[in-house]
């Protein structure tokens, strides 16, 4: 456009100056019409959507180090739990609706202390005498499955995790460490650490960020989400566009966390408090809709009261639980 009519002023110079005049004294009013369009265009806000490259392969590592203490009467307990996750995601189809990523694990690690028990498992490094974990985990390494979610990142479904667990705990069950172990033990022990449910939820927290409008610095949005496991709760995270730079959008959050009380039958702990809140920062791409990295924090507090029995010296008594957590995940 502006070689056009720098083209058409050139004509008209030639043609005559008064020609000239008249081309001089319009183009200012041209000029404020089109910063006034381009204002326009700019307050209409940003629509932020998932849109990656398909084929491209993003690797990101998630890291959670997790702290538990319980307090039973005067009794104390600690366990501190770190798990890293370093895995890709690969779009392989899209619409204008929907996406298809497939996943593939790279390197998985896992340590538990406590004074009950003590877990380490790494596929990083190869043991001399590895744990049923450890040879999990070092089995499902390059291991892929794809899963289906949508441009504003709702309805994830994982895809064909079930049966990739399935044929790594076969594959597990004829080697000697597990010979004469039932494969449903081997399931259920593996399950206990890592399973099908707490996966999707990882990556639900990756994608459950985009708002259902064009947004501006400065405006806020809400995601909803309701949660049945452990316990029914409704979380309500409200994001707030802080920053634009160049390529990258710097978003903050804060979460209302609230629990539905469960009814427990007699004779069973009555929870008397569940209270929780989490808030954290993103650094999503504006181009790709995709995280960068975040930084979750949150914080739950448990009250079970156990009633008399003879385990508890015929006294009502209470647990306290109280569990710290920190999420991060980046772009590698």
């Amino acid at each position: 456009m502006n070689r056009i009519i720098f083209f058409v002023l050139l004509i008209l110079f030639a043609v005559s100056c008064e020609s000239k005049k008249i081309a001089e004294e319009k183009k200012p009013a041209e000029t404020n019409k089109t910063a006034e369009y381009l204002a326009q265009i700019e307050s209409k806000g940003l629509d932020l959507f998932l849109n990656p490259e398909i084929g491209k392969e993003y690797v990101f590592e998630s890291q959670m180090n997790q702290k538990i203490m319980q307090k039973l009467d005067t009794v104390s307990n600690e366990t501190k739990v770190f798990q890293s996750i370093v895995y890709s995601l690969k779009p392989v189809w899209k619409d204008t609706a929907t996406l298809r990523f497939q996943a593939k694990f790279l390197e998985i690690e896992q340590k538990i202390t406590s004074p009950m028990i003590s877990v380490n498992a790494s596929t990083k490094k190869q043991s001399q005498q590895p744990t049923p974990l450890d040879l999990f985990y070092s089995a499902l390494k390059g291991k892929t499955f794809e899963f289906i979610i949508g441009r504003r990142g709702e309805n994830l479904s994982l895809i064909g995790f079930d049966s990739l667990i399935g044929v790594v705990i076969t594959d597990l069950s004829k080697r000697k460490e597990f010979k004469g172990v039932d494969k449903n033990l081997i399931s259920q022990l593996i399950s206990n650490f890592f399973n099908q449910n707490e996966l999707q939820k990882s990556f639900e927290k990756v994608f459950e960020i985009y708002p259902k409008k064009k947004v501006n610095v400065g405006d806020n949005w809400k995601v909803e989400k309701h949660l049945n496991e452990p316990v029914p709760t409704d979380i309500t995270n409200n994001f707030s566009l802080k920053a634009i730079h160049g390529d990258s959008l710097l978003i903050d959050f804060v979460s209302d966390v609230k629990f539905e009380k469960v009814k427990s039958k007699e004779g069973e702990p009555q929870v008397k408090e569940m209270s929780g809140r989490q808030n954290g920062s993103l650094i999503v791409n504006k181009s790709s809709g995709m995280l960068q990295s975040g930084n979750l924090n949150q914080s739950i507090r448990i009250v079970n009261q156990f009633p008399p029995s003879p385990q508890t010296n015929n006294k009502s008594v209470t647990l306290l639980t109280n569990i710290n957590s920190n999420f991060l995940l980046k772009l590698k």
